[in-house]
């Protein structure tokens, strides 16, 4: 139903309502989780997914003058497999809350108390008619289960043109008489796939022949303008009449007197309908269509499917066998991302019967995920390979959240682009559990580190202050030009000084080992030369003290990562090569690509160079490599972290002439 537009002041305030309003979607997310149930099993990130979702089908029903959802927009609530068993009750009070909700937010932001009621007013109307629309298809699905769960069945586990045939017989069944004629739309003309009758209870369902129900092969609507709404998604119901075109005289002499038409969409583009005749008698019931209605995205996938032609039916049964023989979920998708098949893995982990096809996977997704899947889809749908082993984390009918690792490949046809993406998904949950639980000891790992360093650096610093005092002290006064002798007690003090630095170091070097413990790569492209220089800036005084010479050597490669984190590694691989360097000697640093994505970055010394037996214990924290050169044990563990954070790795290489290399893998721009 439309509405008025709104006075400029009113469209103003609600023009504040759509997804990037931070406050909104708080607001819109905290009255979800008031409601508990589905809600409350929800973390904060995916309840405020959910309501930019949601906001976002409410801004977009506003600006068409609207008061309900379109059709595909209020399934989005009812279709998905976490709200299958959600009650109904726990849903309206959740959308009280909201309405609530935003009543506040547009009051807040309002000129003045008319300009809110008015505000209110129209998004109260949109709401509620939403809840209502919802709750209705709710209970149409709900009353619709067996034969939702039967027509799935025979969708799946046929090629497309005899699964409709069967479908169409189910439809007769369900109706207990009459024919179902199931047809595509295209070009203004309706094309006949798959039809049956049953006359009378006794009577075997059959297929629809010219003799019992002569409805043609195809029907141009320019000749049928009373099927014409079809084209347009409407409904038609119609009382056959003799005095009508060819097809409905031949109708109505087969003895039908009723017309039915449900259309069947996809992507909001009409592909075929549902056609139901009866004797006038006999009409079917309300809640016959309403069933009928429930299985309109499930009829819609497969009349599309059924409709093409080429490789991509041929394929079909064998697309099916490969599905069901797969040890994996498994499913294909077209263009859209809607889903055309799926294998008994998927649907026995997801928890739903085949009536899912249809369906886009989007539909599918944990609300916590759904930001992510645009930008995945676009890449799937770019470069496949890319995509390879990237993480989707759907949602079953019991809310339980589901991480799987995916693998997407395009079927080829004769059409190009390819029309179907087939998907494999394997379960990671144990790993993302692991993952979890180490995130959780790494937080932990950092607060004691933090907190330790805190506690040591104080007493540190006293220790430190009176140490300096005391050298004074014990430090006699300069004779001439020649400096006394320390005494002892000096060397002493020279010790406390010493050791107090090395403390110091140490506790530095674990906030850096616990810091990188929990890094986020991150995403800056860094040319190895400023590396190198932050490097040297941050050691200048040992570089100048040693006098030693550090070179480059760099392909054009640009390093992608975390630019701090990045400098933290090479610093402590030249402060590394520097120690273990002869004053005046020189250290060698190349950049070279290896592969696509990838490239080694090498930090070589003429030192003593690193025992075979030695090459993977340097690498662990507070493990020292050997002779008086040794430090703390830390500089090379934080280089290990910040590598395989950024998915990359080192290593330790003898070259000819002595020394090490250290070698670190990085990845590319």
């Amino acid at each position: 139903m439309s509405v008025p537009p709104p006075s400029p002041a009113v469209a103003a305030v609600l023009a504040e309502v759509h997804p990037g309003q931070a406050d909104l979607v708080q607001r819109w997310a905290a009255a979800l989780a008031s409601a508990g149930g589905l809600y409350g099993s929800l973390e904060a990130s995916a309840l405020a997914a959910v309501a930019r979702g949601s906001i976002a089908a409410l801004q977009a029903t506003l600006a068409r003058g609207e008061t309900e959802l379109p059709i595909e927009a209020a399934r989005r609530f009812v279709d998905p497999p976490q709200y299958r068993n959600q009650p109904l009750d726990e849903f309206i009070l959740a959308g009280l809350r909201i309405e609530q909700a935003m009543r506040e937010f547009v009051a807040e932001r309002a000129p003045d108390p008319t300009v809110a009621v008015d505000a209110g007013a129209r998004l109260s109307a949109v709401l509620a008619s939403s809840i209502l629309q919802v709750v209705r298809l709710r209970e149409q699905r709900l009353s619709a289960g067996q034969l939702l769960t039967d027509v799935g069945r025979l969708l799946g586990s046929a090629a497309p043109g005899a699964g409709l045939e069967r479908v169409a017989a189910r439809i007769v069944a369900e109706l207990g008489g009459g024919a179902c004629v199931l047809v595509g739309a295209s070009g203004g003309q309706l094309e006949r796939l798959a039809a049956s009758s049953l006359r009378g209870p006794a009577t075997p369902t059959h297929r629809l022949s010219t003799l019992d129900a002569p409805w043609p092969a195809t029907v141009a609507l320019d000749t049928a303008p009373e099927l014409a709404p079809i084209e347009e998604g409407q409904h038609v119901s119609l009382a056959l009449s003799a005095g009508g075109g060819d097809w409905m005289r031949a109708l109505v002499s087969a003895g039908f007197g009723l017309l039915e038409a449900r259309p069947l969409l996809l992507g909001g583009e009409t592909v075929g309908a549902a056609l139901v005749l009866s004797p006038a008698a006999a009409p079917p019931t309300p809640r016959a269509l309403a069933h009928l209605e429930s299985l309109a995205p499930l009829l819609a996938a497969h009349v599309a499917l059924a409709r093409s032609t080429g490789a991509l039916v041929q394929a079909d049964a064998a697309i099916t066998a490969l599905l069901e023989t797969s040890p994996t979920m498994m499913c294909t998708l077209d263009r859209h991302g809607r889903i055309l098949r799926t294998n008994s893995i998927f649907r026995a982990r997801i928890g739903v019967p085949d009536d899912v096809i249809g369906m886009p996977l989007s539909w599918l997704l944990h609300p916590g995920w759904s930001d992510r899947f645009p930008e995945q889809w676009a890449l799937i749908q770019a470069s496949p390979d890319a995509a390879a082993g990237a993480r989707l984390d759907l949602i079953t009918a019991d809310t339980t959240r589901l991480p799987l690792a995916l693998d997407a490949r395009w079927l080829e046809d004769e059409v190009a682009p390819p029309r179907t993406c087939l998907l494999a998904l394997w379960d990671i949950g144990q790993y993302v559990d692991r993952a979890e639980k180490d995130a959780h000891q790494i937080d932990a790992l950092d607060a004691f580190v933090r907190q330790v360093a805190h506690d040591l650096r104080a007493p540190l610093r006293s220790i430190a202050g009176f140490a300096s005092l005391l050298a004074d002290e014990v430090t006699p006064p300069a004779v001439g030009a020649a400096a006394a002798p320390l005494s002892e007690a000096q060397q002493y003090a020279e010790r406390i000084e010493a050791g107090v630095v090395r403390m110091d170091a140490l506790i530095s070097g674990l906030l850096r080992y616990a810091r990188s413990t929990a890094l986020d790569p991150g995403r800056d492209e860094i040319p190895p030369a400023a590396l190198l220089r932050d490097a040297t800036d941050r050691i200048e005084g040992e570089v100048e003290a040693r006098q030693v010479a550090v070179t480059l050597t760099a392909d054009d490669t640009t390093f992608l990562g975390d630019h701090t984190a990045l400098s933290t590694l090479v610093t402590n691989l030249l402060d590394n090569a520097l120690r273990h360097s002869a004053v005046g000697g020189h250290v060698e640093v190349a950049v070279h690509a290896v592969d696509a994505g990838w490239a080694e970055l090498a930090v070589r010394d003429f030192g003593p160079g690193v025992d075979p037996e030695d090459r993977e214990r340097i690498f662990k924290l507070f493990e020292k490599g050997g002779g008086p050169l040794a430090q703390s044990g830390i500089g090379l563990a934080v280089v290990r972290r910040i590598a395989k954070a950024h998915g990359g790795r080192v290593w330790v290489e003898s070259p000819e002439g002595g020394g090490a290399r250290f070698v670190v893998r990085l990845p590319t721009t």
